[in-house]
């Protein structure tokens, strides 16, 4: 990404970005095992904080991140 010049297109994640990851859980079972998997995704993110972007803590337009606010019910 750095090879193209930051005025040619409007991608904040560009340099010194390595990979760009996606976390993702799910479950069939509607609200019944929700607390398990969101817990589950925090206990991750905790674990991954140490390599990912900090000051501002950035995300990708199209990846949810809960740290950084979610949108309303049937508003994605």
């Amino acid at each position: 990404m750095s090879r193209i010049a930051e005025s040619a297109s409007p991608f904040p994640h560009r340099k010194g970005v390595l990979y760009k990851i996606q976390h993702v859980t799910g479950w069939l079972d509607g609200e019944k095992s929700m607390a398990k998997h969101m817990n589950w995704m925090r206990k991750f993110y905790f674990y991954m904080a140490p390599y990912v972007s900090k000051y501002p803590r950035e995300t990708y337009v199209n990846y949810r991140d809960l740290d950084i606010g979610k949108n309303k019910n049937n508003n994605t």
